[in-house]
């Protein structure tokens, strides 16, 4: 019956069920643990799993309810956090020996954000190292051949297989929509700013992004609603009022302007993939979507290489007394990594951030011309092995800051799925969120995992 319920209900309809009695967070949480003790052998998505202390809060919430005190809007949905995200008292080890033995005394801004709408974290889901290596254990559930992308691939696979309600991530190139596509979910990373990236071990502070993932996309508005909003333990957190959970009902596309990039987002891809999404595409267009074909502005080669340079040069910087304290406990490939990543001149760093914001200002004036943007969410579905994956379909959103939504177009012939990546404007989630939802009805993907539930 509760594996049946997890399917048939989505998070907001899970909370009215626990708000009216007719199920309690102890047994979802009790089923959640119990779908990890049956998959997490098979896809080594945990790092930490706190079910004692996910049961004791099922309790505290099941016991508001009863004395008929107010919930939260997350009341009794267990989730996972990517373990970047310091949580006070449970070990945050961001898959390095290097903190492998670190226990905050404090919540990321995140954490206490969902907590105080009494979700339950039941563990801290794997990283590459420092979500800053390229390779990782944890498997797919659509294919355990496979990879569940990266770095935030233990959170993508909790998702997809049942073991988690939604799950916490990160960006800082694709590490958030990569993931969320390799294995069939929703996600948004939310305009640079919007959401508190405050108690999460950074990689680099003017890139880092923080997401969740979900199933649907009005599961996405929900937790983009909670977990948006201004905090000023982040330096750049937007001062603006948080995300609407409201999604805005479109009875079809009349008047949106899409655009199909001319080149890059399209060259070198699996087959399967560009065929998904200009599938896509042309269903959105039969339902009054204009289809605009685009240029990409002169910088944006420029800006891709710019990624790369600040991305390491702030690496280098967070990981500088560390480094030189402790090297041999951080993995080979990182220590030639950083290595490397040191040597790079301030000088090349500060050039790398003026092509930035010019290339800021050339997405904007692309934005003049369209609503929105349409692209794959990945060059290619899952990779075999232990690679992440490939972030070049990612890395120009993250470097200007913009929402990127990812939603499922379909499956490959390898039986995997392909994501769709609705860019947009800065600050312009909600328009993301509607176009998402009218694509996902559309669409119809329905599928589940072959680990799922």
């Amino acid at each position: 019956m509760m594996g049946q319920l997890m399917k048939d209900y989505d998070i907001p309809g899970l909370v009215q069920l626990v708000k009216s009695k007719q199920i309690s967070p102890v047994e979802i949480t009790k089923h959640f643990l119990e779908k990890i003790e049956e998959h997490e052998p098979s896809l080594q998505a945990w790092v930490t799993v706190t079910g004692t202390e996910a049961l004791q809060k099922a309790e505290l919430v099941e016991k508001k309810i009863m004395m008929g005190e107010k919930v939260g809007l997350l009341a009794g949905i267990p989730f996972a956090a990517k373990d970047v995200f310091c949580t006070a008292g449970i070990k945050t080890t961001a898959g390095s020996k290097v903190v492998e033995d670190y226990v905050p005394d404090f919540n990321a801004t995140s954490i206490s954000l969902l907590e105080q709408e009494d979700a339950i974290l039941l563990g801290k889901s794997t990283t590459t190292e420092f979500a800053y290596a390229i390779t990782m254990k944890t498997r797919n559930p659509w294919n355990i051949n496979h990879t569940s992308g990266g770095s935030s691939s233990g959170s993508s696979a909790a998702v997809a297989s049942g073991m988690s309600a939604f799950a916490l991530g990160t960006q800082t190139g694709g590490s958030l929509i990569r993931p969320t596509a390799f294995c069939g979910l929703v996600s948004m990373k939310a305009t640079l700013g919007r959401l508190s990236r405050a108690g999460v071990l950074p990689v680099s502070w003017t890139l880092d992004h923080i997401g969740a993932m979900t199933r649907t996309v009005k599961e996405q508005a929900l937790l983009l609603h909670v977990l948006s909003g201004y905090d000023e333990q982040d330096r750049i957190s937007l001062d603006i009022p948080k995300i609407d959970h409201q999604i805005t009902e479109l009875k079809d596309l009349s008047g949106i302007k899409i655009g199909v990039p001319t080149r890059y987002f399209f060259d070198d891809i699996e087959e399967d993939v560009g065929l998904s999404v200009k599938a896509g595409i042309q269903a959105l267009s039969e339902r009054g979507a204009q289809i605009i074909e685009i240029d990409l502005p002169e910088i944006f080669e420029a800006a891709i290489a710019a990624h790369s340079i600040i991305i390491h040069s702030e690496a280098a910087s967070h990981h500088e007394e560390t480094f030189n304290e402790v090297y041999q406990k951080y993995s080979p490939y990182l220590q030639e990594r950083l290595a490397v990543a040191r040597i790079i001149p301030t000088t090349t760093y500060l050039k790398a951030q003026e092509i930035r914001t010019l290339y800021i200002q050339a997405i904007h004036e692309l934005f003049e011309q369209v609503h929105v943007m349409i692209v794959p969410s990945a060059p290619t579905t899952a990779p075999k092995g232990e690679g992440t994956g490939d972030s070049r379909f990612n890395s120009p959103f993250t470097m200007a800051g913009v929402p990127a939504l990812t939603v499922p177009c379909g499956l490959a012939g390898n039986g995997l799925p392909v994501g769709m990546q609705i860019v947009g404007r800065a600050l312009s989630e909600e328009l993301l969120l509607s176009i998402g939802a009218y694509c996902e009805a559309t669409f119809n993907f329905n599928k589940e995992a072959v680990l799922y539930g």
